[in-house]
């Protein structure tokens, strides 16, 4: 028998939704999480990026976690490509020139727009990150700070 450290009242615990994010807006987020894993063959890598929703049109929709896999290593010469470009994206964003450690790419916040990846091999559709920009970029006002200081303060 294992015994919980406080009992679970199942009433009380809240409902979470995986249900697609919708595909019309751009949501502002940040890598909570990077690792580096392996494929499942074994004959190559990955980055795994745990990215959270920081802002959104929708409120509920703050919060949300979203996870991105980009290719490093892999016997797919075009999954490698595919990999480059998007952590390009990322790097560019962050003005990261030569990345080292997926550290440099913790909560720092950046605007994503996505797509609906179609499942296959029994998994859901899912949501896919296809494009990564500075939130600045991302709304006709922003950079607009008050007093022209357009720094970004959570890179302080």
């Amino acid at each position: 028998m294992a015994l919980l450290n406080k009992s679970f009242i199942t009433d009380e615990a809240e409902d979470m939704s995986f249900d697609l994010l919708p595909t019309d807006c751009d949501y502002t987020a940040l890598i909570e999480k990077s690792s580096i894993e392996p494929t499942k063959d074994g004959n190559g890598e990955y980055i795994k990026n745990q990215w959270k929703i920081i802002d959104a049109d929708d409120p509920k929709h703050i919060g949300r976690l979203l996870w991105q896999y980009i290719n490093t290593v892999n016997a797919s010469e075009m999954a490698v490509k595919i990999g480059a470009s998007m952590l390009k994206q990322i790097n560019k964003v962050l003005g990261i020139a030569e990345l080292v450690d997926t550290d440099e790419l913790l909560n720092q916040p950046m605007k994503i727009r996505l797509k609906i990846q179609k499942g296959k091999d029994g998994y859901d559709d899912s949501n896919q990150i296809t494009k990564v920009l500075p939130v600045e970029d991302a709304s006709p006002d922003a950079g607009s700070v008050a007093g022209g200081d357009s720094s970004t303060p959570w890179a302080e």
